[in-house]
């Protein structure tokens, strides 16, 4: 999962996407390694998600970060989002900590910070999946939700899985779902997914195991619907009056103590 880095612009990133099918019984045996029907249910998701068009959610995130002297202290963030596979992809952030917009439209990525007026811009590849891996491996900008919104869900979750099972029914809010939990080196994650004839994700939870106090990343999807068609405008940087172009840090002249 990318991390975080952009100098004076903060976006949190992290959100997977899953989809489930029916509800499987697991043996003690499934504890360890990867359960067959919790390994199916990504695959179908997978499948499901490459066939999305254009669709529109919000996210409800709550961060956690530990601190000497406050202890662990939670930010929240919420942001709308429309994506356009494979080349639109529009993000508005609010929140604690980041009050962002991005905007891609298959030749540029924009990000505006809307607190100090400054934006970075940068020239993209067409494909959102090839400009959100060049953002990250370039200048360390971590897109929000980028595995949410990778083409292929089933490779950004699965190739460092160490164990993976579905652990039962569960409860976002009221609505009934599947709860699938996942173990890899440095995180595990857990996700539950709505039992509906569209199954989405309703809630993830990351434990970053490797840092200190184990600190969680929680997301809770919800107003997603799939739409004909976007204003062709949506994916265009419209940026406010005043605001300053800065220049983003390749990855090899930055302090890498920052990350």
């Amino acid at each position: 999962m990318k991390k975080i880095l952009f100098g004076c612009v903060l976006a949190c990133a992290a959100a997977l996407v899953l989809m489930a099918g029916s509800v499987y019984a697991v043996s003690k045996d499934a504890a360890t390694g990867i359960d067959p029907e919790a390994q199916k249910i990504v695959k179908v998701l997978s499948k499901a998600n490459k066939r999305a068009g254009n669709v529109k959610f919000k996210v409800y995130d709550t961060s956690e970060e530990v601190t000497e002297s406050e202890g662990m202290i939670q930010y929240a963030h919420v942001r709308t989002v429309v994506v356009s596979h494979p080349s639109g992809l529009w993000i508005e952030t609010r929140g604690d900590r980041a009050n962002t917009t991005l905007w891609y439209d298959g030749a540029l990525f924009t990000l505006l910070d809307r607190d100090k007026n400054v934006y970075v811009q940068l020239k993209a590849p067409a494909t959102l999946d090839e400009t959100i891996d060049m953002v990250y491996d370039r200048y360390g900008i971590s897109t929000p939700l980028a595995d949410v919104l990778s083409g292929d869900i089933y490779k950004v979750l699965m190739d460092s899985v160490i164990t993976c099972r579905y652990i039962g029914p569960g409860l976002v809010g009221e609505l009934p779902c599947h709860h699938i939990a996942a173990t890899q080196k440095n995180i595990d994650w857990q996700a539950w997914i709505d039992q509906g004839d569209s199954p989405q994700l309703r809630k993830l939870l990351i434990t970053y195991k490797h840092l200190a106090g184990n600190p969680q990343y929680s997301v809770v999807l919800a107003e997603l619907e799939e739409v004909k068609s976007v204003p062709p405008d949506t994916f265009v940087p419209q940026l406010p009056a005043g605001a300053a172009e800065v220049e983003p840090i390749p990855r090899e002249e930055e302090d890498k103590s920052r990350l």
